[in-house]
Order: structure tokens, then sequence, then C-alpha cells
């Protein structure tokens, strides 16, 4: 690849920077990044060997960190974590600078092209990054989101749920969902294997925030919460302590519930469909909620 592709890497709401090497190793970074929520199939794993939550929220950051195994229960989980390929935090800013890369050769071969990839969110089944492309000549391009899958599993996952949204779409142009443009492969290694990882190009919904139920939902099932940012304890860096955004007006909630009613009724003449909304497949963009993700 043409080395006039510069790319700045960023994480976290506040817009963190940080380096990767060519290996995945994380450099140049004031904090160290790492997947605070565990992937798809190692979720599995755990499930089927009875493996406490506990121990992921314990040794999540130290997975992939190349410390001594100074017990037993961190060498269970980077075993488990090799068995299901689980990709860290180096590893997906490379597949999305891959996707990237394999996104804008001409533009490449035309001037020099700077990209920014800032880590905005991560669920169990794909990491998100936010794509913002200057070409330097000529504007700046609207940003995308590149999704690069957590493990195998997810890879599976990732690319059923995008071929669904993308049937989706072909039969419902207006549906309040983002668009997936591209579902892709790029290649990189995972604990010293090759691997094919699974990577979506998908719309950029400007301005948007996280909608999640309220705590009291079993109550009141219809009071929905707008997340700006989660806040983790300094010594428990896996572990969702609080978060910062504020409840939705009980108007807000109303088209919430309505848009998630509309979405799914015309989704499902396509194929069977459903969104979890805890797990972040609905934003607000300040009018209406979009689906950006289902199950």
């Amino acid at each position: 690849m043409t080395s006039t592709l510069e790319i700045a890497f960023f994480h976290g709401p506040d817009k963190v920077p940080f380096g990767v090497r060519p290996d995945g190793t994380i450099v140049r970074a004031s904090s160290m990044p790492f997947h605070g929520i565990i992937s798809r199939g190692l979720l599995k794993r755990f499930r089927e060997n009875g493996v406490p939550s506990a121990t992921w929220l314990a040794y999540a950051h130290r997975i992939h960190d190349g410390s001594e195994e100074n017990d037993e229960h961190l060498a269970a989980i980077r075993n488990d974590a090799q068995q299901c390929a689980v990709l860290s935090f180096g590893q997906s800013a490379l597949a999305a600078q891959r996707c990237v890369e394999s996104y804008c050769p001409t533009e490449l071969n035309k001037e020099p092209v700077s990209c920014e990839l800032w880590n905005i969110k991560e669920g169990h089944t794909s990491s998100v990054w936010r794509v913002a492309i200057d070409r330097r000549s000529s504007t700046k391009g609207s940003p995308f989101v590149v999704n690069v899958a957590r493990d195998r599993d997810a890879s599976r996952e990732l690319e059923r749920t995008s071929e669904k949204m993308q049937a989706i779409a072909r039969r419902h142009p207006g549906v309040n969902m983002a668009k997936v443009w591209s579902v892709d492969q790029v290649r990189i290694a995972c604990f010293g294997e090759p691997l094919h990882v699974s990577v979506t190009r998908n719309e950029w919904v400007a301005g948007a925030y996280e909608i999640h139920r309220a705590n009291d939902h079993a109550t009141d099932p219809d009071k929905y919460l707008m997340i700006e940012r989660f806040l983790t304890h300094t010594d428990r860096p896996s572990h969702i302590g609080s978060i910062r955004g504020r409840e939705f007006t009980r108007s807000e909630c109303h088209r919430i519930k309505n848009d998630i009613t509309r979405f799914l009724t015309e989704a499902r003449q396509e194929c069977p469909v459903d969104i979890e909304i805890d797990e972040g497949d609905a934003v607000w963009d300040g009018a209406q909620a979009i689906v950006v993700a289902i199950s």
C-alpha cells in the first residue's frame, strides 16, 4: 500500500490519540485502550463452561497485554480467547485501517489522503470506527462507519446481520435504518495465525446518541435513556459503573417506541429480525430513532 495514506487513530468519547504497530501493538497512548465488552464467541464459550462474568471484568484488560500469566484464571481466559480468535484493540484498529485502504485505492493513486479512525463504541459483535477522509485538494468526504468483527463467531454474525440489513434497505429504501454499503473481509494475524475478519462499511448517523431502556423499564416499559457516555471505575476498567446522559421526554419516548415498531413492521416483511435496545442497536439523531444494528 502506498505511503500517501496517513492515518491518525483515536479512541473513546474524549478522542484520545494512539498509535498501532503492524503487529497490532498499541504505542504512543496516554492510556492503554482495550476491548471492555466480551466478544460474541468468547461470551458463548464462557456460558457453555459456566465461567462467571466476574472473570471477564477482572481480566479483560490483560488478555492481550503480554504480561506474565501469574494465575490460572488469566491463562485459561487467554486460551479461550485464542480458541475463539478474539481480536485485541490494536488488531481491530489494523482491520479498520485495511478496510479503509481497500476502499480508497483510487484516491491514493491521485493525491495524498489523510484519514481519522476513531473508535467510538463496541459491542459483543463489532468494534465501531468513525472514518473521516480528507483528500487534501478537495472538500472532505462525508464520515462513514467501519464495523470490525470481534472474533470468529462475531465475523459470521456480522456478515449475516449486515446482509439482512442490505436486503431490508433494498425493499424499504426509506426505512429508519443506517445503510450498509459493503460487507467484506480483511486478513490480519491473530495469536500468530492468519485470520479473515469481517468488516462492513456503514452510513454515519450525525449527532446521534445511543438509546437504552431506563432501569425501571419493567414498571414503565416506554421509558428510555439517551446515553452520552459510559463511565468505568479506575480500579475496574472493564466494569461500567454509571452513565452520563439524560432521560428522554415523554414525547420523545413515544416517538422512539413508534419508530422502532415501524422499523420492525417493515423489516419483518423481508426477513426475521429483532433489535436489542440495550446493546446499542438504535440511536437518537435529535428527531427520530434510527436502527444501526439488528439481530
